[in-house]
This record gives C-alpha cells, structure tokens and sequence, in this order.
C-alpha cells in the first residue's frame, strides 16, 4: 500500500511538473516572438511565426478613424499565464497594433 501511494505522488509530481514546463516554454516562445511581428505585417506572418490564435476577437472602430486603411477588424489574442499578447489587422489583413497585457 505505502509504494502504491510513492507512485501515485510521483506521478502526480511529474505531471504538475512537466504541465509548469509547457506553460513556461510556451511563454517564452510568445516573449521572443513578439517582436519578430511588425506592423504592416500580414495575418498569415503572425499564424506562421506564432502559430493559430488562442482567441480572435472582432473589432468596430468608429467611422471618425481617419484613413479605413487603420480601422480595425479583428485581433488576435496569444495567451499565457497572467499575460496576453495581442495583434490588431485593419480589414486588409494587416497588422496596424500590437498590445501586450499583464494580470488581463
């Protein structure tokens, strides 16, 4: 019984570990990253440099936005641990924003 509950903590402490060591490599990738996207960058150079949106969110700016060319559509939203990583694309699909929010 007692090497039953050994194994069962050790894997528990595996699994709490090796889910600790994803989150933080994929918060790293998205710390590095960031700033490879420029804006005037397309949407598909942000899916291919940080691979599919966590969350896309639709985006209405007011017709007083001067030039429609920097209206903005949607924003793609890469998340983390208290973080979030955010790319704004006016409706020809180009970055015009990029945002980075702590404790969302």
């Amino acid at each position: 019984m007692r090497r039953f509950k050994r194994i069962i903590l050790a894997s528990v402490c595996l699994l709490v570990l090796a889910v600790v060591a994803f989150s933080f490599s994929h918060h790293v990738r998205l710390m590095s990253t960031f700033d490879k996207v420029k804006v005037g960058d397309k949407k598909e150079t942000v899916v291919q440099i940080l691979g599919q949106p966590d969350e896309v969110e639709n985006c209405y700016d007011s017709p007083s936005v001067q030039e429609p060319t920097n209206r903005c559509v949607e924003t793609y939203w890469y998340k983390s641990f208290l973080e979030r990583w955010g790319f704004t694309f006016n409706k020809d699909g180009k970055v015009i924003d990029k945002t980075h929010n702590v404790s969302f």
